[in-house]
């Protein structure tokens, strides 16, 4: 299955007659554009397999029986859409969830107990099912790691609405305990499967929701984590290709991978009293140097 071109071509002669750049877009040709991405995704979740079953125990190594005696594990949450499930991966030891519990584990010494509340395809209005899935079965997690958005910009869900939902189940999150971390949602003008000038305005509405994400996740006591700055280099730079799955469009392995060496530190360094900044500290941490 191909995606039709001759909307994207139109609106291409559009914004070039337009003189003003894709400011200047019009309604129609938005729905146009989202059309096309819909019809994108509807192509590229088809191809991909749904993502890992990765709850569970781990410790620095991965997946531990849950049946020995241990003391209190560590409790970590992964909330958000496919990029959080890791959809893409084709090792479920490169997912975000199985990555942050294993540098967890080793940067603490604590085994870590691993429970995902994502869907693929979920916008930020989703999370607040995602949290109320957690309190009905009781769960309290000390480090929840929220990655939502792309979805948002897909749709075009309004910046404020889809910012204010996710501040909302921050907000929940943070005063049941939880230390909350947010990756925001980086910059899908990186996606080359997807065509110009689609992916030049996917790149401008992921930035303006990153920044609206960053400004809510602060003021409810969460940590944002700049995905879109820290993964510049990496998804643009000279073995990009590496960085996508099969369709082009969900990180590979190599990816994720790249993206929770990021994140990681980072967490590590809020758990141990830091502001998140600190990278060589953290870098340390995790390695065990």
């Amino acid at each position: 299955m191909t995606t039709p071109r001759t909307g994207i071509r139109r609106i291409g002669r559009t914004v070039a007659l337009g003189g003003g750049g894709l400011t200047l877009l019009g309604v129609t040709g938005v729905g146009v554009l989202v059309a096309e991405a819909r019809l994108a995704s509807r192509w590229i979740i088809g191809r991909m397999s749904t993502p890992f079953d990765v709850d569970g125990r781990y410790d620095a190594y991965g997946r531990v029986d849950t049946s020995l005696p241990v003391d209190r594990p560590l409790q970590l949450c992964v909330l958000g859409d496919s990029a959080a499930a890791g959809l893409g991966a084709d090792d479920p030891g490169a997912t975000p969830g199985v990555l942050l519990a294993t540098g967890l584990a080793r940067a603490t010494g604590h085994p870590v107990d691993l429970r995902t509340e994502t869907r693929v395809g979920a916008v930020s209005a989703e999370l607040e099912g995602q949290v109320d899935a957690l309190e009905a079965d009781g769960v309290r997690p000390d480090v929840v790691l929220v990655i939502i958005g792309g979805n948002d910009v897909k749709e075009r869900v309004p910046t404020a609405s889809a910012a204010r939902r996710l501040g909302e189940a921050v907000t929940r999150l943070v005063a049941g305990g939880a230390l909350v971390v947010v990756g925001t949602v980086p910059d899908l003008g990186t996606i080359t499967s997807v065509q110009q000038p689609l992916r030049a305005l996917g790149g401008r509405w992921s930035r303006q929701l990153a920044e609206a994400q960053t400004g809510v996740v602060l003021a409810a006591g969460g940590h944002p984590v700049d995905l879109r700055g820290l993964m510049a280099h990496d998804f643009r730079g000279h073995d990009a290709a590496a960085m996508f799955a099969e369709d082009r469009f969900h990180p590979s392995a190599d990816g994720y991978r790249r993206t929770m060496g990021h994140v990681v530190p980072v967490v590590v360094d809020l758990m141990r009293g830091g502001t998140g900044d600190d990278q060589a500290q953290a870098d340390a941490a995790v390695t065990g140097g």
